[in-house]
């Protein structure tokens, strides 16, 4: 009966994705995600304020605040997510836009894989 027991605990877990010790390791599942948000920089964060005398768009005041050593950001629903691999490329392209961004998140930062323009913008 334990036998008969064990064998229906290891396919229930089984059929779940969920391995036994000993049985090797589970595979870890595709975590790719898309939001809809804005890639900024830290020092704006959520908003660009304009600087008296001196008007930018969103995308210029991005660019400006990261040659001066800032990090680019994704901001979503009003919050700010640190991203993890600030040479992508498309992140330059997309400075100040609406974007679809994919990539993995681990502890509120993302790695990005791919940024494509968003059909609207999310504000």
């Amino acid at each position: 009966m334990t036998f008969k027991l064990s064998v229906a605990v290891i396919l229930l877990l089984a059929s779940l994705g969920v391995r036994p010790a000993g049985l090797g390791a589970a595979r870890a599942p595709d975590d790719l995600q898309t939001w809809t948000g804005r890639i900024s920089d830290s020092v704006c964060g959520v908003k660009h304020e304009p600087v008296e005398g001196v008007p930018m768009t969103d995308k210029e005041c991005t660019l400006a605040t990261v040659r001066g050593g800032s990090k680019f950001v994704f901001v979503m629903h009003e919050k700010v997510y640190a991203i993890a691999n600030q040479d992508q490329p498309d992140l330059v392209t997309f400075a100040g836009d609406a974007v679809k961004l994919t990539g993995r998140m681990k502890d509120d930062v993302i790695t990005v894989t791919k940024i494509v323009a968003a059909d609207k913008d999310p504000r």
